[in-house]
């Protein structure tokens, strides 16, 4: 279920996650600062070209056959650089930054899965190849009009790639997950049989799920938090093979910072 600038997400665990949408604007204007970076890059190829080609010219001391050959190996170099730039820049930046590039790390944009989880490289890969056919015939007009006519503002894409855009909520701190391991709090359930417990029935999939509430819980009325919260350490809890814990909240801190330890 989404509204025009809202993506709902009903997870397995029958709890629902909220995320804002990237709009065109933003997304627009990411692109654009990606690109000026880009050009920039491509600007720096083209004076180390340039650059080369008369430090080949003065250590060849105009030797034509030699000159020809490291010319032509420099231009293939230039070509390839060139590639690179246009077709890995948004593949690197998205695997490695996990769904952003420097444009949309700028404008509090990231990549994610339809399902909410994190993308990988073959998302990455697959929405980044399908960019050429949202840039017909010019400046991401078709992209634009697919963007135009879905609800969660997809492209091309996006949908080849099963990916959203989405804003993150920059009031909310990754703080929340940093969790002193040695200084355990009161009433922290794990403790120190924390070693001991069955992590291997953890999924990743458990971990994103605690994660994004960690993320998002100060948006929360009180009572869905600690509905939600409760539901969450439950779940986990049985699958660790220990008690309901007394508090949910300290409980899920406690568990994100293990399995990210881990």
């Amino acid at each position: 279920m989404d509204t025009a600038d809202r993506y709902r997400l009903a997870t397995p665990e029958q709890v629902e996650l909220e995320y804002d949408l990237g709009g065109i604007g933003s997304r627009f204007v990411a692109v654009l600062i990606d690109s000026i970076i880009q050009s920039v890059l491509y600007v720096a190829v083209i004076l180390a070209f340039v650059g080369g080609a008369a430090l080949l010219d003065r250590v060849t001391n105009g030797r034509s056959s030699q000159s020809e050959l490291l010319m032509v190996v420099a231009v293939a170099l230039a070509i390839l650089l060139t590639f690179v730039v246009t077709w890995g820049y948004f593949l690197f930046f998205e695997v490695v930054w996990s769904g952003q590039s420097p444009g949309k790390r700028w404008m509090g944009l990231r990549v994610v899965r339809a399902d909410g989880r994190p993308i990988g490289f073959l998302e990455a890969l697959v929405r980044n190849v399908v960019r050429i056919a949202d840039f017909l015939p010019f400046m991401y007009v078709l992209g634009v009009a697919v963007m135009l006519l879905n609800r969660q503002a997809r492209r091309l894409g996006d949908f080849a790639a099963g990916t959203i855009v989405v804003k993150e909520r920059r009031s909310l701190s990754p703080r929340a997950l940093q969790v002193p391991l040695a200084a355990p709090r009161a009433g922290d359930e794990l403790g120190d049989a924390a070693e001991s417990l069955n992590w291997a029935a953890l999924a990743p999939d458990d971990y994103v799920l605690v994660r994004e509430f960690l993320f998002r819980r100060g948006s929360l009325a009180e009572g869905p938090r600690r509905t939600l919260a409760g539901t969450l350490a439950g779940g986990l809890a049985v699958k660790l093979g220990q008690p309901a814990p007394e508090d949910a909240e300290a409980f899920l801190e406690r568990v994100a910072a293990e399995y990210r330890r881990r």
